[in-house]
């Protein structure tokens, strides 16, 4: 099994092991000395092994990509969640200055109201 630099798997030493388990299984293939079926159960075993390490290295290689992933997701979650708390605040100042000047407005208008008993809207245009 090569061993694990970090969250990744080390693609170098695992080729190297891959490559290792043939020569291994074309020298026990060769040998005159040994049955057929000894050679049969030789084969089998290091193809066992070359796709039990390649299947072992490829789950950790997704776990810890997932890992990765879930990480960045909560980064951006947590950045997120600090915007919108800052954007609340913000629309709460600016609902509080808008409140503000509609009742400066009104004070305005009721004065205007007062003084002139009128006032005539068609006027004033609104943008």
């Amino acid at each position: 099994m090569p061993p694990a630099v970090g969250n990744h798997v080390d693609l170098w030493t695992m080729e190297e092991e891959i490559r290792k388990h043939f020569k291994k299984l074309y020298k026990g293939a060769t040998k005159p000395s040994r049955s057929l079926v000894d050679k049969l159960k030789d084969i089998l075993l290091e193809i066992f092994i070359i796709v039990f390490a390649v299947s072992v290295s490829i789950w950790l290689h997704n776990w810890a990509e997932h890992r990765h992933e879930t990480k960045v997701a909560k980064e951006f979650l947590r950045g997120l969640r600090s915007d919108l708390n800052e954007d609340i605040v913000q629309i709460e100042g600016n609902k509080s200055i808008a409140t503000k000047l509609l009742r400066m407005y009104d004070t305005l208008f009721q004065l205007s109201l007062q003084h002139y008993g009128h006032v005539d809207t068609s006027r004033y245009t609104f943008r």
